[in-house]
């Protein structure tokens, strides 16, 4: 092939190795988070589900992917305002 080319090699492996290490660490926190008795749900400032924990599914029979990116009054309707806001009258 004709034209000009340029090649440029970078060693990633310290990315890599750092992406590895967040993704361990995602995992670690998450069992201990699946541990935990309780429900823990993560929300987003808009309301929306981001993350629950295993004691969710058992609490409220939804399995954690028919949650994730749902607004929080899908599960908790009365104690939630629209915005998916914990309502304490």
């Amino acid at each position: 092939p004709k034209g000009p080319w340029a090649l440029l090699l970078r060693d990633v492996t310290q990315r890599v190795n750092a992406m590895n290490s967040l993704r361990a660490e995602g995992l670690r926190l998450q069992a201990i988070v699946d541990a935990v008795a309780d429900g823990v749900i993560a929300v987003d400032e808009r309301g929306l589900i981001q993350s629950v924990n295993a004691a969710v599914q058992r609490l409220f029979g939804f399995a954690p992917k028919q949650l994730v990116g749902k607004p929080l009054t899908k599960i908790l309707p009365r104690w939630t305002d629209e915005q998916g806001v914990v309502v304490t009258k």
